[in-house]
């Protein structure tokens, strides 16, 4: 699969690197999705400058916790129900290297949040504005902080949102 990822500490345009991994699987409890969406959000960018002094956790990090796509398949104990429902990701890179930079991640399927009914075309996935609105229900670090900057998976390329963090890093 094509993902973005880094091995080092730095400023995106030092360290992110583009290319073909390995597509993960799902374990148990875990489900597998098709990204057609990924965010990103100034805790990441935090992350990656190693602002806590930590390390970034992982030989290999692609980052991004949150994100929108389709389920393409289950893990042990995931209703097969699941498969094909069209959901928003958050918390993917939280806890494992694995997030919502690439093509697919795998996650527990309770961080896999089915998209309200109509809330997305018929030619793709939900829209940024629809997913950037979540509840303090649907958001486990509630509204009023939720933060979103959107990219978009483009058949054969990426392309990164031209907004800034807080620091003022350019995110694309």
């Amino acid at each position: 699969m094509r993902a973005a990822w880094y091995e080092r500490g730095g400023p995106a345009r030092e360290v992110l690197s583009i290319g073909e991994v390995d597509a993960p699987r799902p374990g148990p409890g875990e489900v597998l999705v098709r990204l057609r969406a990924s965010g990103i959000n100034p805790g990441e960018i935090k992350k990656r400058a190693d602002w806590m002094g930590f390390g970034i956790g992982y030989p290999r990090v692609i980052p991004h916790s949150d994100g929108a796509g389709t389920i393409e398949e289950v893990g042990e104990g995931i209703s097969s129900s699941r498969v094909g429902q069209r959901v928003w990701v958050w918390g993917a890179q939280s806890g494992r290297p694995f997030g919502t930079a690439a093509q697919y991640t795998a996650l527990p399927e309770t961080q896999a949040v089915p998209c309200p009914t109509g809330s997305a075309s018929r030619r793709g996935p939900p829209s940024a504005s629809q997913l950037a609105r979540p509840t303090a229900a649907s958001s486990p670090t509630g509204a009023s902080q939720a933060r979103w900057y959107w990219c978009r998976a483009v058949p054969g390329r990426w392309v990164a949102s031209p907004s800034r963090s807080r620091s003022g890093e350019r995110l694309g």
